[in-house]
């Protein structure tokens, strides 16, 4: 019995032996090989990024050890690309510049200067630098911090390049549109980004075309532009913004034929309104009329464009039947008619009318489709 007894406890010995030896084993293991995880694996993501400016410029680009690289942009749009091992064995190393957080802030007086910042992941630790402009800080930058930021830039030119373009011209001149509204002052200053939508956009075949796109969206304060300093009216505001864009350029932005957005003034107006009205007449629609049901209507898709002597855009929509009219300050405008591609349209339009203060003008448009 004794001898038993004896043997199971030396088992439980043995036993409990073992599981001591392998735990043992198993931390001394996580302790060696932690520390060289740290010195094979090195810096394994960068994170830069860019924000203000007088554009309200926001920029990301991240970028991994495995040399993938994804760049977003609130005004470029969005990429992905992939660096050779190289260009990031060469970037992560220009890191080495600094060895804790810092932030360089902008001395007084300065505005409208970028902000950046810079986090480098680095094993399990994450060091971050935060610096403006250099014409802007309060101290000088270090050297190493403008070389990596000139290469962190010169990726950026490559990623804007691979930014994905609308292929369909129209969809191109809403994108540019709807840029230029999230930026210019007004919706910058206080605009409320869930209410902004594009409504409209409509193709004047001209040379070169003309893509003439309207934008609604609400502002919490009444006024236009940068407000900043001013006594404002704490109402929700909502504005109608017509952007005309050619050549991917916006030329004209007006905020509710009030303000203008492009050059940040009170559209002149003498107070004394006018109106036009008239009918848009388009035929013949088929070899022998009348024409079938099914016919579309052309009047349903186009507005008659008003382009006053300050080169902005009034639009004013035809009703089923090819009538129009509207209200309208006094003056003398170019009569044209949107996306208006038969053939008696170049010898139709455009027109010139005098809009008089207190007066109706009429106005009939004739356009022979071509169509025998």
């Amino acid at each position: 019995m004794t001898v038993g007894v004896d043997d199971d406890l030396m088992q439980k010995s043995n036993m409990l032996l073992i599981m001591v030896l392998a735990a043992t084993i198993f931390l001394v293991s996580v302790a060696y090989l932690y520390p060289v995880s740290r010195q094979v694996g090195g810096v394994t993501e960068l994170t830069f990024v860019r924000t203000g400016g007088f554009i309200g410029l926001d920029e990301k680009l991240n970028i991994k050890s495995d040399g993938t690289a994804n760049y977003i942009s609130n005004r470029f749009g969005d990429a992905d690309l992939v660096l050779n091992s190289t260009d990031v064995t060469n970037l992560f190393s220009e890191t080495n510049f600094f060895t804790e957080d810092k932030i360089y802030t902008a001395r007084q007086g300065p505005a409208d200067y970028y902000f950046y910042t810079l986090d480098v992941q680095d094993g399990f630790n994450v060091k971050s630098i935060g610096w403006v402009d250099g014409w802007a800080s309060e101290e000088a930058l270090p050297s190493g911090l403008s070389e990596i930021q000139l290469h962190l830039e010169s990726i950026i030119q490559i990623a804007r390049t691979k930014v994905v373009v609308p292929t369909d011209p129209q969809e191109n001149a809403v994108k540019i549109a709807k840029d230029f509204i999230v930026q210019a002052p007004t919706f910058k200053f206080d605009g409320i980004v869930e209410t902004l939508s594009v409504v409209d956009a409509v193709t004047l075949e001209s040379f070169p075309v003309h893509y003439i796109v309207t934008i609604t969206f609400d502002s919490r304060q009444a006024g236009y532009g940068n407000r900043e300093g001013q006594i404002l009216a704490q109402v929700i505001t909502s504005h109608t913004a017509k952007v005309t864009v050619v050549s991917d350029k916006v030329v004209s932005a007006t905020l509710d034929n009030t303000w203008d957005e492009l050059k940040q003034v009170q559209i002149q107006q003498d107070g004394q309104q006018g109106s036009i009205s008239g009918k848009v007449s388009i035929g013949p629609l088929c070899p022998v009329e009348p024409c079938p049901d099914t016919t579309p209507l052309p009047y349903a898709s186009r507005q008659i464009m008003l382009t006053a002597a300050s080169g902005i855009i009034f639009l004013v929509k035809l009703n089923s039947d090819g009538t129009f009219q509207s209200e309208i300050a006094a003056g003398t405008y170019t009569v044209d008619l949107s996306d208006c591609t038969f053939l008696g349209c170049k010898t139709a339009l455009p027109k010139k009318v005098t809009i008089e203060p207190n007066k109706d003008t009429y106005l009939n448009i004739d356009i022979d489709t071509g169509i025998r």
